[in-house]
């Protein structure tokens, strides 16, 4: 298996509760665990299936390195399920952590401080890493841009045809 023990739940609890600001859509229906939806500006999501994983005012950090390169250290993280527990001698010294899943995909996207020994390095605990080359930026103001062309390019299409037309 590629994860165990869905973390969303209780990050979602986070992003609620500390961010109002924030619109989340969260539901279980049959037993079935549904993606959370972030809404807003700058969400990071899974490079290879574009889930939502967290918000860039999330980051605590862009100092991190992971496996792959660069990492950023976030407060928070959504639709991530997690491995076992293991020891790791990461650069700041030794760490409990375990990997994060993307729960659509599957994919290794970085991993969670569970315990920290160095006493400087405690700020960690319960915090995510998320490894930049396994995001990807979710731009709304592209988005929206490119909606607002579509819907004007509809519209002087429809209106093209039925001015030719009378």
């Amino acid at each position: 298996g590629w994860g165990q023990g869905v973390v969303v739940s209780r990050s979602l609890e986070r992003f609620d509760s500390i961010h109002s600001g924030l619109l989340l859509f969260w539901e279980r229906s049959m037993g079935r665990l549904h993606r959370v939806h972030l809404e807003g500006p700058d969400i990071f999501v899974c490079v290879e299936c574009r889930t939502h994983l967290s918000t860039n005012d999330k980051i605590i950090s862009k100092a991190f390195h992971g496996r792959g390169g660069r990492a950023y250290l976030f407060d928070t993280a959504v639709n991530v399920s997690t491995g076992p527990l293991e020891k790791r001698v990461l650069i700041t010294g030794l760490h409990i952590v375990c990997d994060l899943y993307c729960i659509s995909c599957g994919s290794v996207v970085g991993w969670k401080y569970e315990e920290a020994f160095e006493e400087s390095q405690k700020y960690k605990v319960g915090k995510f890493i998320l490894e930049k080359p396994k995001l990807a930026k979710e731009d709304w103001a592209l988005r929206e841009r490119d909606f607002l062309e579509a819907t004007a390019l509809a519209a002087a299409a429809a209106a093209a045809g039925t001015s030719s037309s009378s």
